[in-house]
């Protein structure tokens, strides 16, 4: 992990702001169209797999193809819409085609969440390693050799698909349930996961909106300074999100034995998230400007101020991702979408107003008050969802972990 994190640092570092725009912002629309080819199975799969345990591979089997076939689809319209606003841009175009694989490899990932409800993580982790090692090889030749953008924007899709394969060998060693598709399974998972559909566009229209205009408002270049700052926010990201997929199970199970225990977990999860955030962002905000020198150096540094808002807006993200375990355990996912619908509203009105006065700092401030919108005060505005924001709360102030 940190051998990626050093060869990510000296990738852009050596693509530069103009360059490391072209990616950044190709791949702001790789993760819109990734999230509508997840069909919004992510969020149910692992409850599915868990509540009946004999149909597994029909499940799994049902989703990879639902995924794939969408995920395909997916590619065809991200590479016309680049083609088309891409104003004749060939580097541009080559760039989404390449990209646009990921999409349907993204599909095998389902494979990580079958070992995950077998809480057997490690199996997955073991088949990912050896993609790693790969893709370091792979990362560490280009910068070495001095290859074009091209290169390094294969890198992503060679990642995601060396990921897949090798977990897909991993489920075959481990024996697992012979797949299989089936049009009612299909039909029962959609009819569950119809809610994240909707609200997965929306929740990655509002987290990409910001690159998209800043490159409209502004160019490419700030784009890649933005991204860098971003970049920086997320580098401990593996962290937090590695302990909620392991609290997840335990927390679907949890809720169906005791609600007391179900809530604790929850809390006893906010509360180390919440607070290795704050840690991070204490940090990050006191030396940010000595953080990007050393990491990118001076032609990044106008990501210093972007830098000291968005540590506080991926904090916050972690926290709508512990708030999609509750409304699947509370059997309230209809609400995400009225979240996200709102989520968007803001971000976009706020990257309005802000990018063409502050700049990439408005899209970051858009980001911050997008995502306080978001999983904080839009719960509040429905009584069913309350509870949401008061185990948060909890968390945040250790009730019942460290008083009563």
């Amino acid at each position: 992990m940190i051998l990626s994190l050093v060869i990510g640092i000296f990738t852009v570092r050596y693509l530069g702001p103009g360059n490391y725009g072209v990616i950044s912002y190709i791949e702001s629309f790789v993760m819109f169209f990734t999230a509508v080819s997840t069909l919004g199975l992510n969020a149910i799969i692992i409850k599915e797999f868990v509540s009946n345990e004999k149909q597994q591979g029909k499940l799994l089997g049902t989703a990879l193809i639902l995924r794939i076939v969408v995920g395909c689809i997916s590619s065809i319209l991200l590479i016309l819409i680049i083609f088309l606003t891409g104003e004749g841009d060939k580097e541009l175009i080559i760039v989404a085609c390449i990209q646009s694989l990921i999409i349907p490899f993204q599909a095998f990932e389902l494979i990580n969440f079958w070992f995950q409800s077998k809480m057997n993580s490690k199996k997955a982790v073991i088949a990912q390693v050896y993609s790693y090692i790969i893709l370091i090889v792979y990362k560490t030749f280009i910068l070495i050799t001095g290859k074009s953008i091209l290169w390094f924007a294969f890198s992503t899709t060679l990642d995601i698909g060396l990921a897949g394969l090798m977990l897909f060998i991993a489920y075959v060693k481990n024996e697992g349930p012979k797949l299989e598709f089936s049009l009612f399974t299909a039909k029962k998972l959609l009819s569950q996961s119809y809610h994240f559909i909707f609200s997965s566009m929306l929740v990655v229209i509002y987290a990409q909106t910001d690159k998209i205009m800043i490159k409209y408002f502004m160019d490419v270049y700030s784009v890649g300074i933005y991204s860098a700052a971003l970049k920086i926010t997320i580098m401990w990201s593996f962290i937090p999100y590695a302990i909620i997929d392991s609290a997840r199970p335990l927390i679907m199970s949890a809720k169906e034995v005791n609600t007391e225990s179900y809530e604790k977990k929850l809390i006893q999860l906010y509360a180390v998230i919440i607070w290795l955030s704050i840690l991070y962002g204490i940090f990050v905000c006191f030396f940010a400007k000595n953080i990007i020198l050393i990491l990118y150096g001076n032609e990044y540094i106008g990501a210093t101020s972007a830098l000291q808002i968005l540590v506080w807006y991926t904090a916050a993200s972690f926290i709508g991702s512990i708030k999609n375990i509750w409304l699947i355990c509370e059997n309230k996912i209809k609400f995400e979408k009225y979240f996200a619908l709102m989520g968007v509203i803001c971000n976009i009105m706020l990257n309005l107003i802000l990018i063409p006065y502050l700049g990439i700092v408005g899209a970051a401030i858009a980001s911050l008050g997008t995502q306080f919108v978001t999983n904080i005060f839009a719960p509040l505005l429905f009584p069913e969802t309350r509870g949401h924001t008061k185990l948060v709360l909890e968390g945040l102030f250790l009730k019942r972990i460290l008083w009563n």
